[in-house]
């Protein structure tokens, strides 16, 4: 993005936000500030989810530490009706699917921090290579259902929001420090505060979370390469929050968050052959000793918060996001792994051209979105009225170069032939939107309805450069636009006071990106999805949720090739979906029901699904995952059944968990064979099952004393190896056995 378009947006934005912000001023002085209104959340709460007219989950930050997770993959499986696709065995690029939606790269849910959409362009990009870190966390929330009229764009699966660490009511911090398996090394302090002034209550937050890890796989050598087990990560993100209380009558706040990631991995989309794997599935081929992915997120949000009366409050945020990346990796795909000759210069074993290409993006995400929640009563009921919109900028640019280096039979490597710039994609995509929304929850007391909307008019626009001598010649551009409906309707009938049933119908949709809307014509993906369920919930004892869902989606979008492998990708249209299930979730604390003077929790989340193509699709690719689909296929990387059970024993000095999941093999393509070849018998190490797998987690603490704690963790207890992935470019494994040790503080 240029300078004169950055200050530009800029501009916008912040006019948008000085328009309204004004009442502010109108305010006169008060003594103290008698409360203060919740953050921007989705849920709010484990209590909050009572009240849902569809399925939930919120995940705390004892859930997320307990065990020492960092993988978003780990932590999702315990909310029943996530699919989860792993793919480096650190959870660094997730594919997460929600109630059976084309999980690849995320792209089919809206995933959001505090609120604020987190993809570095969500419509003219949503596939990025960025997600939130769980291990910051203080919290993360997931919708499925009729829930989520309130958030888009993408609509077809559900929500994720991920809730930073907040700044504190008052002077506290803490730090947790671990060392374990393959030099790993992780390191999250904060540290914050809030305090009176003459002009109000104002608070800060400082934290830094840093982690590293030398990898748990091992590259294959050559007489000019033979630093080869550095196969890992590291990741650094500070972060600020800055917060005004004002002394007004009305309670406002103010609150500034800059948020920075930096990540270097030296990560491949290199998989292995089929007998490679069986062999030693932690191998990496020689070929991929040069890759590695680069990545910068800045996250920047203002964000104002008004209680115009005792029944309304408004919520305006302004956000300005940039994500920049280069993933520097060998080209190869499924074929090449398949196939020998190809596969031999990959390992280094014959000579060849090892094709390497930068994947070089940048992208920008810039908005501003105010929600008003209003509260009444009328015809003998409560409404809670909650009405949004948000303008919204977008941009993904690509400017790319291929580069071939050339390999001796021993494989060293003799030469190095830079290609063109922008030669290996040199384009442009925008996208700007109008987003509105209105939902209105109307409570009789024992049951609530409640109706809702959804609008998107999305301008979408692109344009194309030369990719051979003058990179900067526009060879063609395009433009349309989009508008969508998503109406929903949920219900929700308390039975009792801590038992109730809830159903809804919605419609939802994901949006093609703008090159593939205005130039290849992809249309929209829409679905309608149903859902009934029963839910009981009791702090102090037994809590249940079962949840029977179906949804039917038109025009599935997907890309053609997973990764683009050796050619240039293409989106497209693969058909029509039918997905339909049954979810549960359970919890009882043993101990405490039989008061055994600890406590003892237990739950389960499990999850059966039915997801298949209703129509042949239309893709001839044979690298794509829906190449070769027959109406009736399984929809790649969707189990049929998955579950997770977990336990614990806890007293006040010191807890013991353990967590126990288990997932079935999957197809990795619709063409839902079961041998690496594709639809023409040829080998294509992309092709065929996952294993199914079960595998044990453990962790462990300790009060040393007060504010100090041991901890500890192992993943994986199990070894289990087990085949998670078959994409991009063949199979790859989960994460082996790994122990984590440390201390945290809290002062």
């Amino acid at each position: 993005m240029t300078l004169k378009k950055r200050t530009s947006c800029a501009t916008i934005v912040a006019t948008l936000f000085a328009t309204s912000a004004i009442p502010l001023h109108a305010e006169t002085a008060t003594t103290e500030t008698s409360h203060q209104l919740l953050p921007v959340t989705v849920i709010g709460s484990k209590d909050n989810v009572a009240s849902l007219a569809g399925s939930g989950a919120f995940i705390d930050a004892s859930d997320i530490r307990t065990q020492n997770y960092d993988d978003i993959n780990r932590v999702l499986r315990r909310i029943p009706g996530v699919y989860l696709r792993e793919e480096d065995g650190f959870g660094l690029f997730p594919n997460i699917s929600l109630r059976g939606v084309d999980g690849g790269r995320s792209s089919k849910i809206t995933v959001m921090e505090d609120g604020v959409l987190a993809a570095p362009a969500p419509y003219a990009a949503p596939a990025a290579y960025y997600t939130p870190t769980p291990a910051r966390m203080n919290a993360i929330e997931v919708l499925k259902g009729s829930s989520q009229i309130k958030y888009g764009p993408q609509t077809s699966g559900g929500v994720i929001n991920y809730l930073s660490t907040p700044i504190p009511a008052e002077a506290s911090g803490g730090v947790r420090a671990l060392y374990g398996t393959n030099h790993e090394l992780r390191n999250h302090l904060y540290y914050g505060d809030r305090f009176e002034t003459s002009a109000g209550k104002v608070g800060y937050l400082l934290e830094l979370y840093d982690r590293r890890t030398d990898g748990f796989k091992t590259i294959d050598p050559t007489p000019d390469f033979i630093t080869n087990d550095r196969t890992g990560f590291r990741k650094t993100e500070p972060m600020l929050k800055l917060s005004w209380e004002p002394n007004t009558v009305r309670y406002q706040n103010l609150e500034l968050k800059l948020g920075y990631t930096e990540m270097l991995a030296d990560e491949t989309y290199i998989g292995l052959s089929e007998e490679d794997f069986r062999a030693d599935p932690y191998r990496r081929y020689a070929g991929s000793r040069f890759d590695y992915i680069s990545t910068r997120m800045t996250r920047t949000h203002l964000r104002h918060q008004i209680e115009l009366n005792e029944d309304a409050q408004l919520t305006t945020t302004a956000y300005y996001h940039e994500f920049k990346r280069n993933w520097f990796k060998e080209r190869a795909n499924g074929a090449d792994v398949g196939n020998p000759e190809r596969l031999a210069v990959l390992k280094g074993e014959a000579p060849g051209t090892l094709r390497y290409r930068n994947n070089n993006r940048e992208y920008t995400s810039a908005g501003i979105e105010s929600v008003l929640a209003y509260g009444f009563d009328a015809a003998g009921a409560r409404h809670t009225l909650d009405l949004g919109i948000r303008l919204h900028e977008d941009e993904a640019i690509r400017f790319q170069r291929d580069d071939d280096f050339i390999q001796a039979a021993n494989g060293t490597i003799t030469d190095r032939l830079n290609g063109v710039p922008g030669g290996g994609g040199n384009r442009e995509e925008k996208a700007r939107a109008i987003a509105l929304h209105l939902q209105d929850t109307i409570d009789f007391g024992r049951i609530a309805i409640i109706p809702g909307i959804r609008y998107e008019h999305v301008d979408l626009r692109y344009k194309d450069f030369d990719t051979q001598g003058d990179p900067g010649r526009e060879i063609g551009r395009g433009d349309d636009t989009l508008d969508i409906f998503a109406p929903g309707i949920g219900l929700v009938g308390k039975l009792t006071d801590e038992t109730s049933l809830f159903a809804g119908v919605y419609r939802g949709f994901s949006l093609p990106g703008p090159r593939a809307y205005a130039k290849d014509g992809i249309e929209e993906e829409t679905s309608i999805g149903y859902e009934i369920g029963i839910r009981h919930l009791n702090p102090n004892s037994f809590q249940a949720e079962l949840v029977f869902f179906y949804t039917d989606f038109d025009n599935l979008i997907v890309p053609e090739l997973v990764g683009a492998g050796g050619t240039q990708a293409r989106t497209e249209n693969a058909g029509d979906v039918i997905s339909y299930g049954a979810e549960l979730k359970l919890a009882y604390d043993l101990g405490q029901a039989l008061d055994l003077g600890f406590r003892n929790p237990w739950y389960l989340a499990a999850t059966w699904t039915s997801a298949e193509l209703d129509s042949d699709t239309a893709s001839l690719n044979a690298e794509s995952i829906f190449s070769g689909g027959r109406k009736g296929s399984k929809v790649p990387y969707i189990p049929e059944f998955q579950f997770l059970i977990g336990s614990g024993i806890e007293t006040d000095r010191w807890g013991l968990y353990a967590d126990l999941s288990y997932v079935d093999a999957t197809y990795t393509t619709a063409s839902n064979v079961n041998a690496p070849f594709d639809n023409d018998g040829k080998p294509n190490a992309s092709f065929g099952k996952t294993d199914s797998r079960v595998v044990l987690d453990l962790s462990g603490n300790l009060q040393l004393k007060p504010g100090v704690k041991l901890i500890g963790s192992i993943h994986n207890l199990l070894d289990e190896d087990y085949l998670a992935s078959r994409h991009p470019a063949g199979p790859r494994p989960g994460q082996p056995r790994t122990f984590l040790a440390g201390l945290e503080f809290q002062f």
